[in-house]
């Protein structure tokens, strides 16, 4: 499901459609923190999802602040911890600096 998810909000994001877009990878993002919080493991692709999130944030205007509300209301959801969420943010932050 997480494919279709990122699948359709990529698509949406490439024909302009960036707003109906920020839902759905939104979800996808919350998918890798679930999958996180059930398994103790980290997806391979969960860095990723978390940075094309931040390029459609952008894209959308939102400041890293509110990207970052966004994205832990998904973690709140999965259950997932708030220092693995900032751990997985400065990780990307960090990445997207280089």
């Amino acid at each position: 499901m997480a494919t279709q998810l990122n699948n359709l909000a990529l698509l949406l994001q490439e024909t302009n459609r960036p707003s109906e877009a920020e839902p759905l990878m939104r979800r996808h993002v919350g998918i890798f923190f679930l999958f996180l919080t059930n398994s103790d493991h980290r997806h391979p692709h969960t860095l990723d999802a978390v940075e094309n999130y931040l390029r459609l944030a952008c894209e959308l205007k939102l400041p890293y602040s509110e990207a970052h509300a966004r994205l832990d209301v998904e973690r709140e959801k999965a259950g997932l911890s708030e220092e693995a969420f900032e751990e997985i943010w400065a990780e990307v932050l960090a990445g997207n600096s280089e």
